[in-house]
């Protein structure tokens, strides 16, 4: 019950700090999303994903960002796809 109030009392910090600060750096669904076991395997995609997308928006802007969005959904579709793929191919053995 006290470690369930720790991180409540956290994840409100938290939300307060992000409404409350513009440029707060820290959200708090990353508090959440923090203790699942997968990010231990996917945190370098997801610091790539949060590197590629600041530097896009910081030397092409938003007109650039939005311009080059479509091939990143087509990525993560084409990665959907795939694995739909895979498991549909291997249904049928």
């Amino acid at each position: 019950m006290a470690l369930m109030a720790l991180g409540a009392g956290g994840a409100g910090l938290l939300s307060f700090a992000h409404l409350r600060f513009v440029g707060w750096p820290l959200h708090p669904v990353g508090l959440a999303i923090s203790q699942i076991n997968t990010v231990w395997w996917d945190w370098l995609s997801l610091f790539a994903a949060w590197l590629i997308k600041g530097s896009m928006l910081r030397f092409w802007g938003l007109k650039g960002y939005r311009r080059a969005l479509p091939f990143f959904i087509g990525l993560i579709v084409g990665s959907c796809v795939g694995s739909g793929m895979t498991v549909v191919v291997d249904s049928f053995h």
